[in-house]
């Protein structure tokens, strides 16, 4: 499911999901709780590097979190996360 997807569904102008699929897109599940943090201080241009350090993770964890926070959301890129994380509501404005 892409953050296209997400957004249609929930704008409910998507397809008519099942209740087992709606639950997996639902806002707050999207994402694990270390994801958002990670995805937080991304969206606040950190790097991967001060990310780790802020956390007190290896950069590679920082990395797979960062990987797997773009497959969930279908974003190729650190800014098309944001953006899309904004979108649907998982990171707020500053």
């Amino acid at each position: 499911m892409t953050a296209a997807d997400v957004l249609d569904i929930l704008s409910g102008s998507g397809p008519v999901l099942s209740a087992a699929v709606a639950r997996d897109v639902k806002v707050g599940s999207i994402l694990t709780p270390q994801e958002r943090v990670v995805l937080a201080l991304i969206a606040e241009a950190f790097s991967n590097v001060e990310i780790a350090a802020e956390l007190r993770i290896a950069v590679g964890t920082v990395r797979r979190h960062a990987n797997t926070i773009y497959r969930k959301l279908g974003a190729k890129s650190r800014v098309d996360a944001v953006r899309t994380a904004y979108a649907i509501g998982l990171t707020a404005h500053s």
